[in-house]
């Protein structure tokens, strides 16, 4: 027991050296980023590579932000600079790493089988999935499933579905409350509670939400009201009126 108390002490200490060191590699890279916008111009070659590089370790800490600073740093390059320019190319790698949304779905063969969002139909509450870029390795489990599926996206209901990884989200349909100021608020989801009722579709009773909004404190939300963005909007929402408490527009 001691000596199992001693490694979960050593391993905790080993991660908050990693997030010290996380910390000082993210300050580096963004003074880098500022420093080149300063002495060689917002839209330089030399800027731009340096935000890019930025935009990936900030992924690591913030995924929003990081989708937000990949997103204008690639739809930019692309303005400035063309399709086929270096810069582009870095910026559309990082793009891509950036805004990639993965759920689990179990599936009744297989386990627990992963897919990428790519839309959400508000109607039948479903998301839209398609077969991950690692559906290509001959050697994973779901090779073959993945294969069926090349070219097609699989409407799978919500609540199937499950957040394993960091994705954007934004909450919806809280009902008057404590928590009801969460509404339309943008954020990630960090990590998620383990339902003990069996009968829960996907035995995820909440995901804790980090929120892009730093005046919101972390908070613990149902999987129902958890939605899943594959392009964030431009702007956090509006959050007046009824608008919060129905589901956003189909994505």
């Amino acid at each position: 027991m001691k000596e199992e108390m001693g490694a979960n002490k050593e391993k905790g200490e080993e991660e908050e050296e990693e997030e010290e060191l996380q910390k000082v590699k993210l300050a580096k890279s963004r003074r880098l980023y500022e420093l080149a916008m300063r002495d060689s111009g917002e839209f330089s070659a030399t800027a731009f590579f340096k935000g890019v590089n930025y935009a990936e370790l900030l992924y690591k800490s913030s995924v929003v932000k990081s989708v937000r600073l990949a997103t204008k740093l690639f739809e930019d390059s692309k303005r400035i600079f063309g399709t086929d320019h270096w810069v582009t190319y870095r910026a559309e790698g990082v793009y891509d790493m950036t805004t990639r949304c993965c759920v689990s779905v179990r599936h009744p063969d297989r386990g627990v089988v992963e897919f990428d969002v790519v839309g959400w139909d508000k109607d039948e509450d479903c998301y839209a999935l398609i077969p991950p870029e690692s559906a290509d390795d001959e050697e994973h489990p779901s090779h073959d499933l993945y294969k069926e599926l090349t070219g097609k996206a699989v409407y799978t209901p919500r609540r199937h579905c499950i957040l394993t990884q960091v994705v954007p989200v934004i909450v919806f349909g809280l009902p008057p409350g404590p928590l009801y100021h969460y509404n339309n608020k943008i954020g990630e989801t960090k990590t998620f509670r383990m339902s003990e009722d069996s009968t829960e579709s996907n035995f995820i009773s909440c995901y804790m939400i980090q929120f892009e909004d730093e005046d919101l404190e972390d908070c613990e939300v149902p999987p129902g009201c958890v939605l899943v963005l594959p392009k964030l909007p431009p702007e956090m929402p509006d959050t007046k009126g009824d608008s919060v408490d129905k589901a956003p527009a189909s994505s």
